[in-house]
């Protein structure tokens, strides 16, 4: 049973708290360019698109949302690969923010250890109290951060900025519902 939380956060320090609202807020932003991108391929106005992209809960289905409707406005094969080869870049650290995000953060009582509960099961069950070196924790975020820079970057711009893709692509065709 994890400790009580409420007791257990009053003692984590602090730069826990900022690193853990880093991962959190940095990945937002790389969610938001992907989902500005699907709204550009699937001509839809933001607000529009917003009610559909809100209910994809991962970036993995965000990225398949992206690449299928890539392929359906034939788009470049290389832009395609490109968005491919970012969405297998980025489960490494897509996890790391899941476990961030996710875990229960506390400190040990008796050595003052900064330690996460670990629960999760893809595929196997990990049900576990890990101790967490701080040094750790901001090489991970460090990895999530430059996910988003990488987004923002020439080449994740060509896939990522909704007004390239859809100059590149949507602009440049036309499918209706019956071509499809």
């Amino acid at each position: 049973m994890p400790p009580d939380s409420a007791s257990a956060k009053k003692e984590l320090d602090p730069i826990v708290f900022e690193l853990i609202g880093r991962a959190t807020s940095d990945w937002s932003g790389l969610d938001y360019f992907i989902s500005e991108s699907i709204w550009a391929l699937a001509l839809t106005p933001p607000p529009l698109g917003a009610c559909i992209t809100a209910q994809i809960y991962t970036t993995d289905g965000r990225l398949r949302a992206l690449l299928a409707l890539l392929k359906i406005r034939q788009a470049d094969q290389k832009l395609i690969d490109t968005v491919n080869d970012f969405a297998n870049e980025i489960r490494g650290p897509a996890e790391k923010r899941n476990r961030i995000v996710h875990d229960i953060w506390t400190v040990h009582e008796d050595t003052g250890a900064m330690l996460k509960v670990e629960i999760t099961a893809q595929r196997k069950l990990t049900f576990e109290v890990k101790e967490v070196d701080l040094s750790r924790l901001r090489k991970d975020v460090q990895d999530i951060l430059d996910c988003g820079e990488e987004m923002q970057d020439d080449q994740g711009s060509d896939f990522c900025r909704a007004s390239v893709i859809a100059k590149n692509t949507a602009a440049s065709t036309s499918h209706h519902t019956s071509d499809l």
